[in-house]
């Protein structure tokens, strides 16, 4: 799962299903925030949906919202997520 902004006014939010190649929820949101992340998985809690893991961001807070639920924060080559470089002294 995760979210893309679009400027600060509004983002998708998308719950991808790895076995299916599916989305499960799309959902255009003003912001990212771990309560629409909860939301959304009880959302798919209630239709039957089993959950069998999350992979998503290391938003802060985020990786304790879903107690009983394996959670796996993926490495990202992406420019946007890598720490800045060290400076020298």
């Amino acid at each position: 799962m995760d979210t893309t902004c679009f400027g600060r006014k509004w983002g998708v939010m998308v719950l991808y299903d790895a076995c299916s190649k599916r989305a499960l929820m799309v959902v255009a949101v003003e912001r990212e925030t771990n309560a629409l992340y909860t939301q959304a998985v009880a959302a798919l809690r209630e239709k039957g949906i089993e959950i069998q893991s999350i992979i998503c961001d290391g938003k802060s807070g985020l990786l304790d919202s879903f107690l009983g639920i394996p959670v796996d924060v993926p490495i990202s080559p992406n420019k946007n997520h890598r720490a800045p470089p060290e400076q020298k002294a």
